[in-house]
């Protein structure tokens, strides 16, 4: 048996026989996407029971994407164990028949608050992270993606709010409803992902396969919004954006996309455009309170940016 319970409108069961450790009158929203609907409950007991986040599917299996999103995230999960990837508790359905199986629910452990809010909530005359602090989230996050890459794993949807840091700075990855097992016989799905963080390889209609290297372009992309508070290529055309600071696409990749009228107009594009100093960048748009510590690391983040950032991803 369940007991429902409403978080920003939006009904959310949990089952009897822990809900008497867990504060349903006060759930926390957490975001809402295609896929359903995420909440947290805190705890009653810290010491038999963590804070956990209920991830709800709605009409799980009457949409083949959500159904598939479903089924992807709770394989996967079931399967991974690792510090800095979100750890699945159980899942749940509170529907009677296996033939009515509408609403399946994820239950993880809480991990903190998003990378995005964390970015966005530093300001000048109130901030705890420096580059120090956001260099250790950046080890940890190529530490879950080292993890994954041995299980021939690829995210495909990494973003800081798929990202979550806890009061002590431990990163957790979240969201593996686009995960996947690289299949080198496969078809592999085009536009994976948010937009902003996507590697050109997975944005266009390329003939090219794409493998882990496109967690890495995100993960330059996510290293650079850390330090300026600004995400990189946000733009109406972000891959545009990434021309005119990243320099030209190649030939050879320029030569692996189906669409004619887009290959030119990239090629179009690449001929005007040159790559940035991205450390001269950061200097001049990143958080005041960080610009030391980035001219201080000069060489080593410019190597690090040149070898994530880059079309070609063999170069990554």
């Amino acid at each position: 048996e369940f007991k429902e319970f409403q978080s920003r409108k939006n009904a959310f069961h949990l089952p009897n026989c822990i809900t008497p450790h867990y504060n349903l009158d006060r759930p926390q929203f957490l975001g809402k996407g295609g896929y359903g609907v995420v909440s947290r409950l805190s705890t009653l007991d810290s010491s038999r029971f963590p804070d956990i986040a209920l991830k709800k599917f709605e009409g799980a299996f009457k949409k083949p994407k959500t159904a598939q999103r479903c089924y992807r995230e709770l394989l996967l999960l079931s399967r991974i164990e690792h510090e800095n990837i979100v750890k699945l508790m159980f899942a749940f359905s509170p529907d009677t028949s296996s033939e009515y199986l509408e609403t399946v629910y994820l239950v993880m452990e809480y991990a903190g608050k998003d990378l995005t809010t964390v970015i966005h909530n530093e300001t000048l005359s109130n901030h705890s992270y420096y580059f120090k602090d956001f260099k250790q989230i950046l080890i940890q996050l190529l530490n879950a993606l080292q993890f994954l890459n041995s299980a021939k794993v690829i995210h495909r949807d990494l973003k800081p709010q798929n990202i979550a840091i806890n009061s002590s700075g431990k990163l957790t990855l979240l969201d593996f409803g686009l995960a996947r097992v690289i299949d080198t016989d496969g078809e592999m799905t085009s536009n994976p992902g948010t937009i902003y963080y996507r590697a050109i390889e997975t944005m266009t209609e390329c003939t090219c396969r794409y493998n882990e290297k496109a967690d890495i372009w995100s993960v330059g992309a996510i290293l650079c919004e850390m330090i300026t508070g600004s995400i990189l290529f946000e733009d109406r055309f972000p891959l545009v954006k990434a021309i005119s600071l990243c320099g030209p696409v190649g030939e050879k990749i320029l030569s692996q996309m189906n669409k004619k009228d887009l290959r030119e107009y990239l090629e179009k594009k690449s001929k005007k455009s040159e790559r940035i100093d991205f450390v001269a960048h950061l200097e001049k748009y990143g958080r005041s309170w960080m610009k030391k510590e980035v001219k201080r690391e000069r060489d080593n983040l410019k190597s690090f940016i040149d070898l994530t950032l880059q079309f070609d991803q063999k170069r990554r």
